[in-house]
């Protein structure tokens, strides 16, 4: 019974792979593209680096963790073999927790509390755009985002492979 539950999960996943794909692509653009905001608004205002390097760092180091295991992630849902899959779903462990690493250790790290808004989030940039600053904010969204719908698209096909296979 197992067997067939876990032969109609991976009918399932990959048909609605494209889903997956686009999630994955979404949130490793967004994490490039805040880390490389990061880059350019310590450029723009190098006295922050000297009042919140290591901040700065931490963010800039979980930035590009991020974005390179959903890089992964991504590269792997193009494979159509069992093993492929099961590399997949490794990635999709390993990029729910690296986010869930990336909101707890940022959020605390900077903003003092998880639930604090990212609009509070100053280094010394006042005359900066706000946008530019520690995360950008289409890379918070997105990933909260898929942080809350993947793991529910992932429910929702187990029970539907558990529907189908009895």
């Amino acid at each position: 019974m197992f067997a067939k539950w876990l032969e109609e999960y991976q009918k399932l996943v990959n048909e609605t792979r494209f889903v997956s794909q686009l999630g994955t692509f979404i949130v490793s653009l967004f994490a490039f593209l805040s880390c490389w905001h990061i880059f350019y608004a310590v450029s723009y205002n190098p006295d922050a680096l000297n009042h919140n390097g290591n901040k700065i760092l931490v963010s800039i180091i979980f930035h590009i963790l991020v974005g390179v295991i959903f890089a992964l992630r991504f590269s792997s849902l193009f494979f159509d073999s069992r093993k492929s899959f099961w590399i997949a779903q490794t990635f999709w462990v390993m990029s729910l927790l690296t986010l869930l690493g990336f909101f707890t250790v940022t959020r605390f790290m900077l903003y003092g509390s998880f639930f604090k808004p990212a609009s509070e989030i100053n280094f010394g940039m006042h005359h900066y755009p706000k946008i530019f600053l520690y995360a950008d904010y289409s890379f918070e969204f997105f990933a909260s985002l898929y942080l809350l719908i993947s793991p529910i698209r992932q429910i929702i096909t187990a029970l539907f492979a558990f529907i189908k296979s009895k």
